[in-house]
């Protein structure tokens, strides 16, 4: 089932898992998103360099690689967002709606031009 969400979701966001932003940013993009959509702030844990993360379930912690997408930073988001707005972090269709909501906030404050000419 999660497998065919993955899936589902590097089709649907392509572009957006080609963008890359550096941990300062990712830190912004975050609190910006939290402050927007009312739910308190992670702390963000930067590992390794492997494009996948974590959302601990009652811990309000992600890890994300350094150097992280935009589509997989709204996506360890989206499993905080809702297991605090629905007490449900699952990946089904309410999870896709939110990594939608996120990513389109984010593409309107055109938050990945500003870090595109920051990385390059």
């Amino acid at each position: 089932m999660w497998l065919k969400f993955y899936e589902t979701e590097q089709k649907v966001f392509n572009e957006e898992y080609h963008i890359f932003v550096t941990d300062t940013n990712a830190m912004i993009i975050t609190k910006k998103l939290c402050r927007h959509f009312k739910f308190p702030v992670p702390v963000i844990k930067f590992f390794g360099i492997k494009q996948r993360g974590a959302a601990c379930k009652y811990i309000k912690k992600i890890r994300v690689p350094h150097n992280t997408s935009v589509g997989l930073l709204c996506h360890e988001l989206a499993h905080k967002y809702n297991r605090f707005k629905y007490n449900d972090s699952k990946h089904s269709k309410r999870l896709m709606r939110t990594i939608t909501r996120f990513l389109k906030y984010c593409k309107s404050k055109d938050y990945w031009v500003m870090n595109l000419n920051a990385t390059q």
